[in-house]
């Protein structure tokens, strides 16, 4: 027998939860049916793999890029260098087996893969020609991206968010600290 106090918080618990359902749907993922900027203003993307290909061969290695995609002001902010770039174009499609989130940055492009995906976990890459400073011809990176921005606290893997560094230049074209 549940005594009055238990039978009153049992009651309140249960005539919340329709409004806890209603805010279920935007917790758990993205319509695929609509742009991912049509429902965020704002993504945080980690780099999390960078692959570079030369004319004879092609690596990859460990991405330190941290960027804030604003689809409100169309910019993308690179937050480990002193850059921005504008978004030029966003293309959507959708087909019966998923989606297609598409910004333009010029040559590259970069696409956010929404389906079965959550706010806190957000697959995306970009691919297109790299700057020639960089001696590569063209370059991919894979990002994971939420609706946070890291820096504020550690990445759930525990580790840090890159220092700001100022970015590649005529005297430094790697862009690394000391070099």
């Amino acid at each position: 027998m549940l005594m009055p106090r238990q039978f009153i918080a049992r009651w309140v618990g249960l005539s919340a939860l329709p409004l806890l359902m209603a805010a279920m749907p935007a917790m758990a993922g993205f319509d695929d049916h609509k742009p991912i900027w049509k429902q965020v203003e704002v993504l945080y993307c980690r780099g999390t793999v960078l692959y570079q290909c030369t004319e004879s061969k092609c690596s990859s290695s460990e991405s330190t890029a941290y960027w804030k995609v604003n689809f409100k002001t169309n910019k993308i902010q690179y937050l480990t260098i002193n850059y921005s770039e504008s978004i030029l174009n966003k293309y959507f499609k959708y087909y019966d087996f998923g989606s297609v989130h598409s910004i333009s940055l010029g040559e590259r492009m970069m696409s956010f893969f929404i389906k079965d995906s959550t706010p806190s976990l957000i697959p995306a890459a970009t691919g297109g020609p790299t700057a020639p400073m960089f001696n590569a011809i063209s370059d991919t990176m894979k990002f994971q991206c939420s609706l946070r921005d890291e820096r504020a606290a550690p990445a759930p893997d525990g580790k840090a968010s890159p220092p700001l560094r100022s970015g590649p230049t005529e005297s430094n074209p790697s862009g690394k600290e000391g070099t």
